[in-house]
Formats: structure tokens, C-alpha cells, sequence
């Protein structure tokens, strides 16, 4: 077996039928197999695969895994010599997958290659990026309304239409050597929603492999998340932020990164206040409870362990 897809998936069963017609209408010429993890999903998924696709491994959890979690199954199971991660909200662009699969051939010294990423217009979404710093985030964070066109996450000044090597790659049609995973090991399950990949990457770096990100490759991609609201996400970016340079940066960075969120706190709160329609006796009621858990999650982070 050449290729594993790994698909986790959680109620999006309109999108995974989509995902998989691409697949199959695309295949690579190379032996494969669909792996599909179903978080417990409720939205008739295990249906459509059951019947529309029989080919398929299905996979369903009957406790809710969480990404991290799921995808990691999904990986145990995995028979390939490459495995490509690859969203329910995904659909495949045509010759994707060859042209993957040569360039790791090509470049033994590459463990995890990333595709360019497109939203459903047309338009990019930017893929391959350095890894996060604290200087990074306190610019991102704190200066983002001045700095309109600096973005430790989305690096417009990039040419997106340039192969080249980069320290991390987005999940999304994430391929990599299942020789990788013997070596650096499984994504980190203490990261539930974002930064696994990053805190991934970091590891396959430090253990000598290349990461790079190949335009010549395509994928559209809905950003289709159900599970998690926006103050959730925001949560959950910050506690992943933490964890990630309690992992393996020194003490100094990490008091630093809860300076920076600190500080972005109480600009929000005082913003809030100036916004605050007492007349009307209006509250964000969301956004307020956000502040409060990042400043108890900024008391409550770790130190290092390192």
C-alpha cells in the first residue's frame, strides 16, 4: 500500500460526500486506501459512506475524540507508506495527489510536504509558514489595526505560487512518511483544536526532516468547523499557545506570551467599556466571559518543561 487518506469527520456528511467524490474522481495512480474516523456524528455520516462508498475503512468513535484525538486513530490504523491528513471539508484538485507522492520521492529528505490551499471562490488561503514567536504573536496581537499587512499566521508577502521549504504546514492535505510517525511520534493530544500541527512540525524539524510547501498541488478548502463558536476557538488558540511554548521554549518566552495576552485582555475590556451602551443596558455577555477564562488561563498556565 502506497497511500493512506486519513479523514476525521464530525457531522459534515454533505461535505465528506464531496471529499470523497473528489478523491476517487482524482485518485492517485499509486495503490490507496480512505480511512474515514466519525467523531460520533449525528448528521446520518455513517449512512451515506456505508452505502455511496463501501470501499471505504469507517471508522465511527461512539464517545466524542476530539480532532487530535481521532486523527491519531486514524494514523494506528493507517497501512501506507505515505499518509495524507485530509479534512472532511476538502475537496481534491486534479493531479494532487501524483504530484505529491513524486516530490517525497524525489526528496527522501523531506517528511511532511503541504499542498496550496484554496478557499471555495477561487481566492488562496496561505499555507507554509515559520514557526510562531513570542515577538510574532505580541506583533499579531497588539499592533495587527496598525500593522494591517503583518500576520504571523497569514504571510501575505509571500509568493504563494513558489515551492520552497518552510518550518510548518497547515493540516489540511498534510502528506507525510508513516516512517516520520515511528520517529517523532503521534500529534499531541494535550493540543484539542489548533497548533498540533505546528507543535508536529517543530518536532519533525528538530529530528532533521524538511517540511515544504508545494503550490503545484491543490485542494479547496471550506473551513468548516461545527463544533466550536468563535470565543471558543480564541480560547482554545491561546491555551494551545501555551501549552505549545510551556513544551519547548524557556521560562522568559512564556511570561512574556502571557504579558502580551494580558495586555490584550485589558484592551479589550476597556474597549468594551467605551463601547458599552449603558442606556440600553447592553453587555456582550459572550465576550466578557471570554476575557475572564483567558485571564484565569493566563494565571493558571504552565511554567516550562523543559
Amino acid at each position: 500500500m502506497k497511500l493512506s487518506i486519513c479523514i476525521p469527520s464530525y457531522n459534515m456528511k454533505a461535505l465528506l460526500k464531496e471529499c470523497l467524490l473528489s478523491i476517487y474522481r482524482f485518485k492517485p495512480k499509486d495503490t490507496f486506501e480512505i480511512i474515514v474516523g466519525d467523531d460520533n456524528s449525528t448528521d446520518e455520516t455513517a449512512k451515506m459512506v456505508k452505502e455511496d462508498f463501501p470501499d471505504v475503512v469507517f471508522i465511527k468513535h461512539s464517545i466524542k475524540q476530539g480532532t487530535t484525538k481521532n486523527s491519531n486513530h486514524l494514523f494506528r490504523k493507517a497501512k501506507g507508506e505515505f499518509i495524507m491528513w485530509l479534512g472532511a471539508d476538502s475537496v481534491i484538485q486534479e493531479g494532487t495527489f501524483d504530484r505529491m507522492l513524486n516530490f517525497m520521492r524525489e526528496h527522501p529528505e523531506t517528511g511532511i510536504v503541504g499542498p496550496k490551499l484554496l478557499n471555495p471562490d477561487g481566492t488562496i488561503q496561505y499555507n507554509g509558514r515559520k514557526f510562531p514567536t513570542v515577538f510574532k504573536i505580541a506583533k499579531a496581537t497588539l499592533c495587527n489595526k496598525i500593522c494591517k499587512n503583518y500576520n504571523f499566521v497569514y504571510e501575505k508577502w509571500r509568493n504563494y505560487d513558489k515551492t520552497e521549504e518552510v518550518d510548518e504546514v497547515a493540516a489540511e492535505g498534510l502528506l507525510f512518511r508513516q516512517s516520520l510517525l515511528n520517529k517523532i511520534g503521534y500529534f499531541d493530544e494535550s493540543l484539542v483544536l489548533f497548533y498540533q500541527e505546528i507543535e508536529w512540525c517543530f518536532r519533525a524539524k528538530r529530528a532533521g526532516w524538511k517540511v515544504y510547501y508545494l503550490p503545484e498541488a491543490k485542494i479547496k478548502h471550506y473551513w468548516s468547523n461545527p463544533s466550536a463558536s468563535t470565543s471558543e476557538k480564541i480560547f482554545q488558540i491561546h491555551s494551545d499557545e501555551f501549552y505549545f511554548f510551556s513544551k519547548h521554549f524557556p521560562r522568559l518566552q512564556i511570561f512574556l506570551l502571557k504579558i502580551t495576552i494580558s495586555i490584550k485582555v485589558y484592551l479589550q475590556i476597556i474597549w468594551f467599556l467605551i463601547k458599552w451602551d449603558v442606556s440600553q443596558n447592553k453587555l456582550p455577555y459572550d465576550k466578557w466571559n471570554l476575557q475572564f477564562k483567558l485571564l484565569k488561563l493566563i494565571a493558571n498556565a504552565p511554567k516550562n518543561n523543559i
